[in-house]
């Protein structure tokens, strides 16, 4: 038996056979025209203590703006603001109906199993509103056959702890996968407080010649997270496959202090609970010619803030109680037909959101507190119709048109064009560009809000269009990939929020935001001496997102960059691998991040500096008959940098944490067979 490898080695072959290596390229003419970064599964499950925050942030042009590790975090994509960027699991859009944005924090990337951006008008084919983008990710079921354990257990500076189990079984026509997901951290970790002066020194006039800034602890940001996952797939064969997904979490960690704050850690509480259930369930009938899906899918939230302080003598006085529960429904069949060179699609979706939020707050004159909040739904269905062409063998069009129907308010029909063109099949060179029309609705926040909601808003208007160009090449030992796209996108009607005369703020539609720059990825892996491989990946956005101005703004605000959107990102990551040993270090930069809209650089207030970030990593994995067992530590914040993602929110500065993974062997984990 003769076996014949490209880049392994193996013992007990008569021979060995050199060829040259061929690189297989398949192009997807559902993707056509379309921009679109993949995220490798393998990066998704580096750590149990990455969020879908850091693995976006790390290895895609999204920039996440953090309020801290472990809190809100949220996407933002081609400089839009984060309620443009949506987020599908498996199908279902799980962006808040209440507040339009999701927080990539309380997603753990060690369950998902795929995750796909799509930037711009290429996000037009799973969902509508993402002015930025829409990031889809899933959870699959098992794919090797039998039965298939992992154990997965992290620990971490500032007393944190990592769990993870997964477990996969599949017989061929039944196949699960069930993931439970636990974090835990004290996260009190240090920091210098540049907010704050101590040891005033003054001269002998009483001039002030010196001072010190205090070393501090994050307070009041305790962190407990529960996730499980299970998925099921059935398949009947002939008559189609059935999928179902659930996914339940429950979130309490506090929110921690401002570094402007003076009061004392133990004397308030500052606390949030999320308690989220989400299902998906699917049928689906693959043909030659044509193939139908029918699915559906629920979500249910109840999401609580709670804000007290001690009076003293052990008595706690609530200052604020709020929360919202949310239910949504949605429903929908796709139906898609190869016609000879032509691919059609259909899709019809219907979705009914229910809110329910209140607010009570407090003060010393009212002990019964005031009442706010309100109880309202919206129902919204959606319709697209979609047409792929490859004319030629190296050329392919397509258009999509979609309309949409939200509570009271319709859209405008919303079009989508898309071209692909092979420039040289030598290095596989493919120009890709896409132009849409987009719309967003108010969220029910920003309609029914009490007080502040206005029930007048229009949807925002976006006109965007993007042209990329991409190659890949293979030698016998060298890969390497590159792609750069130029997009330039109007927002009109933007919804912001802004205070008003009477003491709140109230969303209200400004005029047009203008968002434009280069996004572009590179990389390559060399192979090289005996079982060596080299590796490196980056991402680099340039993002000018520019308030153009108008009655709501004042002058000093008009040709300015939007608030906490950096106009330069970057990220480098870099693996160096030898049997089974693995040394990764990931770099990330981000430019300088306005804090007000006018882009005054006067006070440290006004202006987040910019930063790098280092991580270094070194693992082993060992694979045995019984097993296999990986180790790796890891230094976050390798250079010990300062930094703010938000304005007065800290960050930690250089930690540590050890991962531990063990999957046990197929022969240990399948049931014996019975012997006489």
């Amino acid at each position: 038996m003769l076996l014949v490898g490209i880049g392994s080695w193996a013992q007990d072959v008569a021979r060995r056979v050199d060829i040259e290596q061929v690189q297989v390229t398949t192009r997807s003419l559902r993707e056509s025209g379309m921009q679109t970064t993949r995220i490798d599964s393998t990066l998704l499950r580096e750590s149990p203590s990455f969020s879908l925050a850091e693995v976006l942030a790390q290895n895609s042009t999204i920039f996440v703006k953090s309020y801290g590790r472990g809190t809100l975090s949220t996407p933002s994509l081609r400089g839009t603001s984060s309620s443009h960027t949506k987020v599908l699991w498996n199908g279902l859009e799980i962006n808040s109906p209440l507040l339009g944005s999701i927080d990539l924090s309380t997603i753990p990337s060690i369950i998902i199993d795929r995750a796909v951006v799509h930037h711009g008008a290429s996000s037009i084919e799973s969902t509508t509103g993402a002015l930025g983008g829409a990031v889809n990710i899933s959870s699959e079921t098992a794919h090797k056959p039998g039965l298939n354990i992992s154990v997965v257990s992290g620990a971490g500076s500032f007393c944190t702890f990592d769990e993870f189990l997964r477990v996969d079984y599949s017989n061929g026509r039944v196949s699960s996968s069930s993931r439970v997901a636990y974090t835990y951290s004290r996260n009190d970790f240090p920091y210098t407080n540049y907010y704050k002066k101590t040891n005033l020194r003054y001269d002998d006039a009483g001039k002030l010649v010196g001072w010190d800034y205090p070393t501090e602890r994050n307070r009041g940001g305790e962190i407990n997270d529960l996730h499980i996952v299970q998925s099921l797939g059935v398949d009947f064969k002939d008559k189609g496959t059935l999928d179902a997904n659930i996914w339940y979490s429950r979130l309490d960690r506090g929110l921690p202090m401002l570094s402007v704050s003076y009061r004392q850690g133990d004397d308030y509480t500052n606390n949030q609970t999320d308690n989220t259930l989400r299902t998906t369930v699917g049928w689906r009938m693959l043909r030659h010619r044509y193939s139908i899906r029918v699915d559906a899918g629920y979500i249910f939230s109840d999401l609580k803030y709670n804000y007290s302080r001690d009076a003293g003598g052990g008595k706690q006085i609530v200052m604020i109680d709020s929360g919202s529960r949310l239910h949504s429904i949605k429903g929908g069949a796709t139906g898609s037909w190869y016609l000879g060179r032509w691919l059609l699609s259909a899709t019809a979706e219907v979705r009914q959101d229910i809110v329910s939020s209140r607010d009570y707050r407090y003060d010393k004159q009212d002990s019964n507190g005031t009442l706010s909040g309100y109880d309202n739904g919206r129902l919204s269905l959606d319709a697209t119709l979609s047409a792929k062409w490859q004319p030629l063998a190296r050329l392919s069009l397509g258009a999509t048109l979609r309309e949409q129907l939200c509570g009271n308010q319709a859209s405008k029909p919303i079009p989508a064009l898309f071209i692909e063109g092979v420039a040289s099949p030598k290095g596989n060179v493919i120009v890709r560009a896409s132009a849409t029309r987009n719309y967003r609705f108010p969220t029910l926040n920003d309609l029914y809000s009490k007080p502040g909601g206005n029930p007048n808003l229009k949807a925002e208007e976006g006109l965007s269009y993007d042209v990329g160009v991409s190659a890949e090449h293979a030698w016998k030992k060298v890969s390497i990939h590159a792609r750069v796209t130029w997009f330039d996108s109007y927002i009109d009607n933007w919804i912001l929020w802004l205070p008003t005369f009477n003491g709140f703020w109230s969303p209200v539609n400004v005029s047009r935001v203008h968002s434009y720059g280069i996004e572009s990825a590179a990389g390559g892996a060399w192979r090289f001496g005996k079982d060596w491989r080299l590796s490196v990946d980056g991402c680099f956005a340039w993002t000018p997102s520019i308030n153009m101005g108008g009655e709501e703004w004042s002058s000093e605000a008009q040709g300015k960059q939007l608030v906490y959107i950096p106009r330069l990102s970057s990220s480098i990551v870099g693996t160096l691998a030898w049997r089974g040993w693995e040394l990764r270090y990931r770099w990330n930069y981000y430019s300088e991040r306005y804090t007000t809209s006018s882009n005054q650089t006067a006070t440290r207030l006004g202006v987040l500096q910019p930063y790098f970030m280092s991580d270094l990593s070194l693992g082993k994995r060992w694979s045995r008959a019984w097993g296999v067992f990986a180790a790796k530590f890891t230094i976050n914040n390798l250079l010990n940098e300062e930094y703010e993602s938000v304005l007065s929110r800290p960050m930690p500065r250089q930690n540590y944490y050890v991962t531990l993974e063990f999957a046990p062997s197929a022969k240990l984990t399948s049931p014996r067979k019975r012997t006489r």
